[in-house]
């Protein structure tokens, strides 16, 4: 059974490091870095219209499992699906039978292997480092790892989200630990594309709003607030002068 839909590079994978030469050995990173990106966008697949609004349009696995990790933290742990019988349907089963088991890199180690093998399918810019070789006990523990992954009998995903729905009609969603970080998601319809920041209000009810302003200090303590549609364009601080184009991975999101 291959529910990620990764064995084949694998098994290409294997079969290189068995019969070809040291030079061949990055055509194999490059098929095992392309189970790992599978790996990454099937889990993705498996929540089905409800993702994070900050992986919308990403195409950067280790980025992905990493944002899957808060969004849903279970999916950084192995989970059986069982099933129980029993006459009455008021009554917890006392007995219960695996039908299932899924599977799960977590996040730090997926990045780091994603990472090792990126790198070396790049030319180093030092000549005598361009005949460097992975190590084997690296290959064999990415190996061990992935087919770890692919041994699932089920690809689980359980959703722990807030959602709101845009002025458009599309729904946003957002997982709630990703609270912490104050970042901006936006809208996924490409005809409009409303940025939307987390609040927490005061009965502790985490919500989804629009965000309206982007507030933030320039280095002489004066405070700039910019309208949300000109994000990227270049501005002045009023106080000093001093030039801006503002990064969203800075920004404080203020309600007015």
């Amino acid at each position: 059974m291959d529910l990620y839909g990764a064995k084949e590079y694998l098994d290409r994978a294997k079969k290189i490091l068995s019969e070809s030469d040291l030079h061949s050995v990055k055509y194999a990173c490059l098929e095992l870095r392309f189970c790992l990106e599978v790996i990454a966008y099937r889990q993705l697949k498996q929540f089905g219209n409800e993702i994070p609004g900050s992986v919308v349009g990403q195409w950067k696995p280790d980025y992905i499992i990493r944002k899957l990790a808060s969004f849903s933290p279970e999916s950084e742990h192995d989970g059986k699906l069982s099933i129980g019988s029993h006459n009455n349907p008021d009554e917890i089963p006392k007995e219960w039978g695996n039908i299932a088991e899924s599977r799960a890199v977590q996040w730090k180690t997926f990045r780091k292997h994603y990472q090792t093998l990126g790198s070396y399918l790049h030319a180093s810019m030092k000549i005598e480092d361009r005949e460097k070789t992975i190590k084997q006990k690296t290959l064999d523990k990415i190996i061990s790892d992935i087919e770890y992954v692919l041994s699932a009998t089920a690809i689980v995903a359980i959703k722990n989200v807030i959602n709101a729905k845009c002025e458009c009609g599309e729904s946003i969603f957002i997982g709630q630990s990703e609270f912490e970080d104050n970042e901006l998601i936006r809208c996924t319809s490409q005809s409009c594309g409303l940025f939307w920041h987390k609040v927490t209000l005061e009965d502790g009810a985490q919500v989804l709003k629009p965000a309206k302003l982007l507030v933030f200090k320039c280095s002489c303590t004066e405070a700039i607030s910019v309208p949300v549609e000109k994000v990227w364009d270049r501005f002045h601080c009023r106080s000093c002068r001093n030039t801006y184009r503002l990064n969203l991975g800075y920004s404080q999101v203020v309600m007015l």
